[in-house]
């Protein structure tokens, strides 16, 4: 009751099919994400350029007068004007992290999905499967020492666990 080899290959290509359509879902939402906040990048620089020139002017005509008035739209004005300024370095901030995400997923499935290795023989533990570019952890069949044992295998590096069943 053992898989062979063309099995192996149709499931990991399957496994990676499915990584790739995954990774493919969540770049396009990434990219809608990229696109919206680069929107809001824009349109928060227009308002944060504007308001430079509504100060500019403010400060250089208006403002040099003495009334109460005058002092308290300043004071508003420069309040406003450090809340865009926060705006414009949060979005960017989440921009970054969207690259950033991109870019670790393009990496976890180019890890997930590298190429089958012959090792010239059935496989017959956890790490010869590995060594044939197994990454997904689960279930196998193996070369026992007299019959095919069904064996867990567990691929995450902070765990070792192989059960023989």
């Amino acid at each position: 009751m053992g898989i062979s080899q063309d099995d192996l290959t149709k499931q990991v290509e399957e496994a990676k099919q499915e990584l790739l359509a995954n990774f493919e879902a969540k770049l396009k939402e990434l990219n809608a994400f990229r696109e919206v906040t680069q929107k809001e990048l824009d349109l928060t620089r227009k308002k944060l350029i504007k308001m430079e020139s509504i100060v500019d002017d403010l400060m250089t005509t208006k403002l040099n007068a003495t009334c109460h008035d005058c002092k308290v739209i300043k004071e508003n004005l420069r309040i406003e004007l450090r809340a865009t300024s926060i705006n414009l370095n949060t979005t960017r901030t989440e921009l970054i992290n969207a690259k950033s995400d991109v870019a670790d997923l393009k990496t976890k499935l180019n890890d997930r999905t590298s190429e089958i290795v012959d090792i010239g023989k059935m496989p017959s533990s956890c790490f010869d499967l590995e060594r044939m570019g197994h990454k997904l952890s689960g279930f196998f069949s193996v070369k026992g020492s007299k019959k095919m044992e069904i064996i867990s295998c567990d691929f995450n590096p902070n765990k070792n666990g192989i059960d023989v069943f």
